[in-house]
């Protein structure tokens, strides 16, 4: 498959959701409805998988997949399945009350209070919304305010009490931070840890809004990070070490969020470093290797799913180029003022300055984190995947990669990525050997290309608007060729010939056309199948 897809002349593809498409999903969905009706929740995750892997533009699919997944007690999976529900269809209620209900069952219960009230501003009267909504409004911890100073005392009274600034004195000294260390102070490590997780738990709506808790973060992050991608063995084995894995799972999802992605990708990008390191690591425990193994696999399905493109990490210019200087103060060295004689002074012209040089080189080197310099969550994903596989492919990886469910979804948006956005390739080999077998047996047709100037959410729309566009007339090039003016004897005689005409054919075209009924639209048929 990667072969033929990394061919744009043998392999073109076509617009995502074609009518095939729809009509094998339209299918697929329906025995998904029926098993999770049934109370077979696997069996209905792997058709809504199927379904969603016919057409990815089904957006009911994703959010009844999402409502699977949370059946299952998959919350990070159900909330990311109703992140992509909503990419594509922003004004779908029900999308929100997924996402909703994974997030209350992350325990980010102001992310949940704010998914809800979202939805009821999308449908205002939306019943189960109301009754969500007003549950969780019974419950102070839900207000963006009250979750914010819970936050912030631990970050401001609880961080000093456990030497916080000592941990992160050891993790910037790498000579110091071996396994033998990491053993020997295992007790403290775990109280930091513990701490830290609460903090890398936060909601995401509260870090949108309070910039002392993004830089709180942005540092647990990194303590977390550093400490398990050096010394993979030890901290691996610590007793905090499996909620470790967790939080930074949730990190990857909040990293590109909480700021512009110019300056917030560090997060994501070295919590994804430390997991990869973990999940190739011969060295760490079994267990916490493969979590981590799932979790980047997962996140990095999210993010080549969303196909924006990289911002400028430039700011934007404070004023048009060709736009006056601003007058200067009196100890500027430029100035227009005028002299004591009404004369204009001599303008003096400012040495050149290597200021702008110097913020170029600082920019980029903000831009370069753990090795990854991308400002996309595509491009970055592709980074990791090929840092998972570098040293070959250890039998735990392929054996998770093998038991991953979107295994096939993320195979065909990576060699997308390799093809028109000339990502790192050497993560598509590695994945390829891991489930090769599993794709090659695989029914599935799949027929997907993503124009790389696109966003995957916008194509989509754009591709549904130009599904429901009217069909342009026909006559109208004869109308605008230039003709001579008709006189009124023709006129006439025009309009009594197309008068007998119309008569003619009016009553013969009534018994053809009476007994047929209008198709119901597309959108209908998608509520209709969508009844839990």
């Amino acid at each position: 498959m990667a072969a033929s897809v990394l061919q744009p002349g043998v392999y073109p593809g076509s617009r995502p959701g074609g009518s095939e498409d729809k009509r094998v999903a339209a299918d697929l969905r329906k025995e998904a409805n029926d098993l999770y009706a049934a109370a077979k929740y696997d069996d209905a995750l792997s058709a809504y998988s199927r379904c969603v892997l016919a057409d990815p533009t089904d957006h009911v699919a994703w959010g009844n997949r999402s409502a699977c997944q949370l059946r299952l007690d998959r919350g990070e999976d159900a909330f990311d399945d109703a992140e992509r529900c909503l990419w594509l269809a922003p004004a779908y209620a029900k999308g929100y009350l997924r996402r909703g209900g994974a997030e209350w069952r992350l325990g980010r219960r102001a992310d949940a209070r704010a998914s809800y009230e979202a939805g009821l501003a999308v449908e205002p009267e939306n019943e189960r919304l109301k009754e969500e909504l007003a549950r969780l409004r019974t419950r102070p911890d839900t207000a963006p305010r009250v979750a914010a100073q819970q936050a912030m005392y631990r970050t401001m009274v609880v961080s000093p009490s456990l030497d916080v600034e000592g941990l992160f004195e050891l993790l910037q000294e790498p000579d110091r931070l071996t396994n033998a260390a990491v053993t020997a102070r295992a007790p403290q490590l775990d109280s930091l840890l513990e701490y830290l997780c609460a903090t890398l738990e936060c909601d995401l709506v509260v870090l949108k809004t309070c910039a002392p808790l993004r830089e709180a973060y942005d540092r647990a992050t990194f303590a977390c990070g550093q400490l398990l991608s050096s010394c993979p063995g030890a901290g691996s084995r610590l007793n905090a070490a499996p909620r470790v894995v967790g939080a930074l799972r949730h990190a990857l999802r909040c990293g590109w969020r909480m700021e512009p992605r110019a300056r917030s990708h560090g997060v994501a990008k070295f919590a994804a470093n430390a997991l990869a390191v973990v999940a190739a690591s011969p060295e760490a425990d079994d267990e916490i290797r493969r979590a981590a193994t799932r979790h980047l696999l997962g996140a990095a399905t999210q993010w080549l799913v969303d196909a924006s493109p990289e911002p400028d990490p430039r700011p934007a210019p404070s004023r048009e180029a060709n736009a006056p200087a601003p007058a200067r103060g009196r100890d500027d060295v430029e100035t227009s003022a005028s002299d004591d004689d009404g004369g204009e002074m001599p303008t003096l012209e400012r040495a050149p300055s290597r200021r702008s040089d110097d913020d170029d080189e600082r920019r980029e080197r903000q831009r370069v984190v753990c090795g990854c310099g991308a400002l996309s969550p595509r491009l970055s994903a592709a980074t990791w995947l090929e840092r998972l596989f570098e040293r070959g492919v250890p039998p735990w990886v392929r054996e998770e990669v093998d038991a991953f469910r979107d295994a096939e979804l993320l195979a065909v948006h990576l060699t997308v990525a390799v093809r028109d956005e000339r990502a790192p390739p050497l993560g598509l080999p590695g994945l390829a050997r891991c489930c090769a077998p599993r794709l090659m047996a695989s029914s599935t047709r799949v027929d997907l290309f993503v124009r790389p100037e696109w966003r995957w959410d916008a194509a989509i729309r754009v591709a549904g608007r130009l599904d429901a566009a009217p069909a342009p007339a026909p006559a109208a090039s004869k109308k605008a060729a230039p003709a001579p003016a008709p006189s009124k004897k023709e006129k006439a005689e025009a309009k009594k010939k197309a008068d007998a005409e119309k008569k003619k054919a009016e009553a013969p075209a009534a018994k053809k056309t009476s007994p047929k009924a209008a198709p119901a639209p597309a959108a209908e048929e998608e509520e209709e199948d969508d009844d839990f």
